[in-house]
This record gives structure tokens, C-alpha cells and sequence, in this order.
């Protein structure tokens, strides 16, 4: 998704989580979703964290390029930290987080 999507009044409407959020303490899976980030409430585990395109990290193995590794449920993020992406399906294995929906113009 590139940025220039978006008007520059709804870039910072997304930045600041006003197209909507999820929250999530359990293992369902968020899926045909449009979500830009995920903040830990608690330390956290994906068992799926599916990206939209190649760009964006997750835990398919297309994603791993020129991305670094894929995620894998060994791979803990911390309370307070927020990734930021394009994902299309998201599900917790362990922890507490809000998920982030972009949404302008998709």
C-alpha cells in the first residue's frame, strides 16, 4: 500500500487509530482485515500475522523477503511496543493487543 493513498488530513486519522481499532485478549483470528498496527498491551505471541503484500513482516514464509525471518510463536514482543505494517490476518497466541484498521480509499 503505498502512502501517498491517502489525503494527508486521512494519513493522520489512521496514525492516530480514528478508522477504528480491535481488541484483542484471545486466540481469534482476524481475518480479511486491513490492519496498519498492533500495539502489546501485554508481552505477545502471533500464531498468524499474515501480510497484505512482501513489504511487511509476518509469520508466512512469503514474507520473509527482503524482510528478514519469518515470525514464529517463538518470537515475544514486549508490553508498550507497536509494529507498524499492512496485514490482512491477524491471531494472537499469547497476550493482550490492540489491532489498528487502515481502511481510506481500499
Amino acid at each position: 500500500m503505498a502512502i501517498d493513498k491517502w489525503s494527508a488530513n486521512e494519513g493522520t486519522n489512521v496514525g492516530l487509530g480514528q478508522v477504528g481499532s480491535i481488541f484483542t485478549d484471545g486466540t481469534t483470528d482476524y481475518n480479511n482485515q486491513d490492519i496498519v498496527a498492533v500495539q502489546f498491551i501485554t508481552d505477545g505471541t502471533f500464531t498468524r500475522l499474515e501480510p497484505k503484500s512482501v513489504e511487511y513482516m509476518g509469520t508466512s514464509t512469503g514474507s520473509v523477503t527482503p524482510n528478514g525471518v519469518a515470525i514464529d510463536n517463538g518470537n515475544t514482543f514486549p508490553t508498550g511496543m507497536v509494529i507498524f505494517g499492512h496485514w490482512g490476518r491477524v491471531e494472537m497466541a499469547t497476550g493482550t493487543a490492540i489491532l489498528y484498521l487502515g481502511g481510506y480509499n481500499t
